[in-house]
């Protein structure tokens, strides 16, 4: 299970350029399940993704897995239970391997 809980999201904070991406975003994810994203351009997936994988962080909130929180872990520390795959192969992926081997790769780290 991975969990949210009253989690914030700014870019640019402070500045007159702020953007709250995410606005207090409670949800969980439970095993087996499958979730879909839907929304426009901006509406914060991606930024909820990245923040799941750890190459974000949150201005408040928290995020557990199974019931360990992990909102400050790194996101090497988060890839051997989080992972993603990029809709571009050319942004994670090693192109000239398999699905398979991207992942067996990935789970090495």
């Amino acid at each position: 299970m991975i969990r949210l809980e009253e989690i914030d999201l700014y870019f640019n904070r402070g500045l007159p350029s702020e953007v709250k991406a995410l606005d207090n975003i409670s949800l969980g994810f439970s095993p087996g399940s499958f979730t879909l994203l839907i929304g426009a351009n901006g509406s914060g997936k991606s930024s909820l993704l990245n923040l799941l994988a750890g190459t974000v962080r949150q201005d408040k909130g928290h995020i557990y897995f199974q019931d360990m929180e992990i909102s400050k872990l790194a996101d090497y520390q988060r890839s051997g239970f989080i992972s993603r795959i990029f809709q571009n192969p050319m942004q994670g992926t090693a192109p000239e391997m398999t699905l398979l081997e991207n992942f067996r790769l990935a789970a090495l780290r």
